[in-house]
């Protein structure tokens, strides 16, 4: 089985970590990329040629966990940037989860209009059956 390229977009460091220590005890082989911030991740995205170079078959990634509440360029505001990527580039296999903290409807909603966003798990109350079932959905 192929690598599972994966992109985390967060501005904690300690989410990011142990986010990552549950999407390892999926089972899956994964290439994960960590970027702070919602301008990283963009950034990332947008080096096309020099990341598939760098990345391969593993990029653009297969799947992207966005948290919503960041600093400077938040989640909403990544989805409306990453929309216009996805035309630009060969992003249209890219699959988005949002991250948050937040349990509000309006929030779920508000991702969920998007068609590129395939779901909305709270922060915490992922479960590692949760992951593995993502993960197998988009390969």
């Amino acid at each position: 089985m192929k690598k599972v390229a994966v992109l985390i977009v967060d501005d904690s460091r300690e989410d990011r970590y142990l986010f990552v220590r549950d999407l390892q005890q999926t089972g899956f082989d994964l290439e994960v990329v960590e970027v702070p911030g919602a301008e990283e991740g963009l950034a990332f995205l947008s080096d096309f040629e020099a990341n598939k170079q760098a990345h391969g078959e593993n990029f653009p990634p297969a799947l992207v966990f966005l948290d919503v509440n960041m600093p400077k360029i938040n989640g909403y505001q990544f989805l409306e940037a990453f929309s216009k990527l996805r035309e630009q580039f060969q992003l249209k296999t890219c699959v988005v989860m949002m991250l948050s903290t937040s349990g509000r409807e309006s929030d779920r909603e508000k991702a969920m209009a998007y068609d590129f966003v395939k779901g909305y798990l709270i922060k915490g109350k992922c479960s590692k059956e949760t992951l593995r079932g993502i993960i197998k959905s988009v390969i």
